[in-house]
């Protein structure tokens, strides 16, 4: 055998030796890699929680009273001051310009949609209205229950109109909660309104019915199950005027 002969042995037998060696050392740096970045996501998931978490109690300081809250929103509070010709803007335009015809959406009676603010610091909120309705037989439903693809709006408003009521968990002082609510409103729907305490509830919505509960209290479902009841009473009295 020449010498090159044994050397180009000798050298693929090191590679073969190696193989091994190369491929237990990738497997652990793809693993790490793994690891590294699954750890990365849940850190950036705890700072996204801890960051939306800050904004809500911030949120609720900064609008805690009328000067406050006239301060942070000078420039709706201003707007608001004025006149605007809302003549030409209509319900069914807006409706319209989310594919939305409200003739065609049958309301079922025995429905409540809930808007709440979607974050676990609220789920104890959700579940014991979720029960509440449960109680009394009333289904009650919120926009995270169904995967949505496409504008997540056209489908709350379709689930709103076409509920018999709508309850609204203002805690947190959540900006989507505050804007389906005015929907609700301006779409003429029987709303109750929850509040875990009258500190929390902005000043501009305080003369509106309310209902006052100890979340952490047995008896508040007693006290929401008897509003959610009068409510489904009342907004069935009004279906029957305005089809007569």
């Amino acid at each position: 055998m020449s010498y090159q002969e044994i050397l180009l042995s000798i050298l693929v037998t090191s590679i073969v030796a190696l193989l091994p060696m190369l491929y237990l050392f990738f497997k652990v740096y793809v693993r790490r890699t793994d690891l590294s970045l699954e750890k990365q996501k849940i850190e950036l998931e705890m700072f996204r929680k801890s960051l939306e978490n800050s904004l809500y109690s911030t949120n609720e300081k900064m609008a805690s009273n009328k000067e406050r809250w006239e301060d942070v929103n000078h420039m709706i509070y201003e707007a608001a001051k004025r006149n605007i010709d809302v003549s030409s803007v209509t319900e069914n335009s807006y409706l319209s310009s989310l594919s939305i015809n409200r003739s065609e959406i049958e309301i079922d009676h025995n429905r409540a949609f809930l808007l709440a603010p979607i974050n676990p610091r609220f789920e104890n909120q959700v579940d014991i209205i979720k029960t509440a309705c449960s109680d009394i037989g009333i289904d009650c439903e919120t926009a995270d229950e169904e995967f949505i693809s496409g504008p997540i709006l056209s489908v709350i408003i379709k689930k709103m109109l076409s509920a018999n009521i709508v309850i609204a968990v203002i805690d947190g002082r959540n900006p989507n909660v505050f804007y389906e609510l005015g929907l609700a409103h301006a779409f003429g729907k029987t709303v109750v309104m929850v509040s875990g305490g009258v500190e929390g509830i902005p000043f501009d919505i305080q003369s509106q019915r309310m209902v006052i509960v100890d979340w952490d209290d047995k008896d508040s479902i007693e006290k929401i199950r008897r509003s959610i009841a009068e409510s489904m009473r009342w907004a069935n009295k009004a279906l029957q005027r305005t089809s007569r």
